[in-house]
Parts: C-alpha cells; structure tokens; sequence
C-alpha cells in the first residue's frame, strides 16, 4: 500500500480527489441548506469620503456565490469605524429556490456563471455586486486531474531497488 503513495504526482492526485470530495459534498449540501460564510468588513477613506466594504461567501442550490456589498457615506469622520466583526461568521438557513432577484442585473451570464449586480441601490450610498460559479466547474476539472494523476500516470520504477533474493 505505500508504494501507491510513492511519488509527488500520487499524492497530488490524492489530494485533488479529496478536494474534489470536499466541494462535492458542498454542492449536495447546497440543494438542502443555503450556508453563508460573511468576512470582515473593511474601511477605506477617500478625501472626504468613507468606503465599507462586505464580502460574502454563499452556497446556494448548485452555486458558489460571492457578494460585496459597498457602503459609502460622505460624512465628515476623523477616526476609523468599529465595524465590529473581527472574524468570518458562518450562518445557515433553509435552501431558496435559487439565486435571483427582480432586482439583479446580470452584466454576463452563461451555464451557470455570472457576474452582476443589483440594479437599484437599496439605500443611497449602498450598492453590491456579485459573481456566481457553478459547483459543477470546480468538482469535475479537480475529479479529472485527480484521475489522470491516480490512474493514468504510472509511477516511476525505483533506481535504486535493491534485487531481492531468489528462492531455490
């Protein structure tokens, strides 16, 4: 069984598998429950103005989306904001049907990714962005690279086997 292991290429390709596993039990998990992983927020000042910046990771029915939600605002501050969150926050909520809104406006589109943003601010100085890839075009390329690495490649002979000795 060690000699399975033996080589770079054998334990990238085992790697790869089990990184392929990992988001495919994402994909299924996400026809059930919609997860979202929420980072820190981050403050930029500009001149007069203040940008706060949100990003979110969901997965959602079939999709890995990420979303940054912008927050600009023009008041006159002279120390940074205590935005609170210092570390990602997972959440969890019952599946929705998929990711669309009436409001999102899809810049590109086409099976199954995209890149948009919603259409009307939520609230003056607010406005978010969002691009989606679909679970399928991360599982399949890392399944196939782990293939070709497990199976198709064949391990190299070892130079240096020592000849074991023949029975009478």
């Amino acid at each position: 069984m060690s000699e399975f292991f033996r080589g770079r290429r054998r334990k990238i390709g085992v790697l790869t598998l089990m990184m392929a596993l990992l988001f495919m039990a994402g994909w299924i998990r996400s026809l059930v429950i919609t997860d979202a992983l929420i980072f820190p927020a981050r403050q930029q000042t500009t001149g007069s103005a203040v940008l706060i910046t949100f990003d979110t990771l969901f997965s959602i029915r079939n999709t890995v989306v990420w979303t940054r939600d912008h927050e600009e605002s023009t008041e006159d501050i002279n120390e940074p904001i205590d935005l609170g969150q210092r570390y990602p926050i997972w959440k969890t909520s019952a599946a929705v049907s998929e990711f669309n809104d009436d409001r999102m406006k899809w810049q590109w589109r086409w099976c199954g990714f995209g890149i948009g943003k919603f259409d009307e601010e939520r609230q003056e100085g607010v406005w978010e962005t969002f691009v989606t890839i679909p679970y399928w075009s991360i599982v399949m390329p890392l399944t196939l690279i782990s293939a070709w690495l497990l199976v198709l490649s064949k391990p190299r002979p070892d130079k240096f086997k020592t000849p074991s000795p023949s029975l009478p």
